[in-house]
């Protein structure tokens, strides 16, 4: 039941990163890739008011 997730993470994964380098700089690219976990916990502060603190 988790191999279809995975597989599916993935593809998806690897389909935006080709997608991005191919219409911009691989590293504008790169800079995408290594920035995104601070969006997520941007995003996930503001749209569902998750704490930012382990507690």
């Amino acid at each position: 039941m988790f191999c279809p997730h995975l597989i599916f993470s993935i593809v998806h994964f690897n389909w935006c990163l080709f997608s991005v380098i191919e219409q911009t700089s691989i590293s504008i690219a790169s800079i995408l890739l290594y920035t995104t976990p601070a969006f997520v916990t941007i995003f996930s502060r503001v749209l569902f008011k998750e704490s930012l603190m382990k507690c």
